[in-house]
C-alpha cells in the first residue's frame, strides 16, 4: 500500500479551480479517491472525440487527463503534477 501523505481536504479544495501545468491551462474536475487520481480537463480549447458505450465516436469534448496522486517512480511521494497544483493553490 502506498504511504504518501495525501491531505484529502487540500485535494477537495482543488475541485473546480484552474491551474497552469506544463504550459496548459487545466481545471480539476474530479477526484478519483478509489483510484488515487485527479481528473484534469483542458481549458485551452483542446478537444478529443468522445466514444459512446459501443465504442463509436459520438462528439467532440474538452480533452481530459488522469493524473495519479502518487509518483510512479517514487510511490512514497506525490506525483510532481499534484505537487505543482497544490503549490499553485497555496499561492492564491
Amino acid at each position: 500500500m502506498n504511504t504518501a501523505p495525501v491531505d484529502l481536504t487540500r485535494l477537495a479544495g482543488l475541485l473546480g479551480r484552474r491551474f497552469r501545468i506544463e504550459g496548459r491551462e487545466v481545471e480539476v474536475v474530479e477526484i478519483l479517491y478509489a483510484d488515487q487520481a485527479l481528473v484534469l480537463q483542458s481549458c485551452d480549447g483542446d478537444t478529443a472525440l468522445q466514444e459512446d458505450q459501443y465504442g463509436e465516436m459520438h462528439r467532440r469534448t474538452s480533452a481530459t487527463f488522469t493524473v495519479p496522486l502518487l509518483s510512479e517512480l517514487r510511490p512514497d511521494t506525490l506525483h510532481p503534477a499534484v505537487t505543482e497544483l497544490l503549490r499553485q493553490a497555496d499561492e492564491t
